[in-house]
């Protein structure tokens, strides 16, 4: 349910180049995996200012956070790792809303939609049957 006084707060980012923190974290490049989190995190802070994230009022309580992937090509894929792929960006989106990332209930969908590059947007959302 959707807050009259709450518009959905919608946030793009680029998607995560599949697969990137993995293969560096098996070479054991812990900084570069930091470095990446930490740019991936940036841009979705400076996304969500952008939005008027940080000029909400948001409710006390739980908050939907509706996540859509939209892949860069066809290839079929799993849905299972999504969130994990975009954590840096959900800790990103909670900072510029001033909340703990533990109020968000994640909704992720896997779209069939091609977008070059792959997206992912973010659409947060409170009211009572957040809880």
């Amino acid at each position: 349910m959707l807050l009259a006084n709450l518009p959905a707060t919608a946030v793009t980012t680029e998607a995560m180049e599949e697969g990137e923190l993995v293969a560096r974290a098996r070479r054991g490049d812990a900084k570069a995996v930091a470095e990446l989190y930490r740019r991936h995190a940036q841009a979705a802070y400076a996304l969500a200012l952008q939005a008027g994230a940080m000029r909400m009022q948001w409710p006390d309580g739980r908050l939907h956070l509706w996540v859509d992937f939209y892949p860069p090509d066809r290839r079929r894929r799993d849905d299972d790792g999504l969130l994990a792929s975009v954590k840096a960006e959900r800790d990103g989106l909670a900072d510029a809303m001033g909340i703990d990332d533990h109020r968000f209930v994640s909704h992720p969908m896997l779209r069939e939609e091609v977008r070059k590059g792959g997206e992912v947007v973010m659409t947060v959302t409170g009211g009572p049957c957040a809880a």
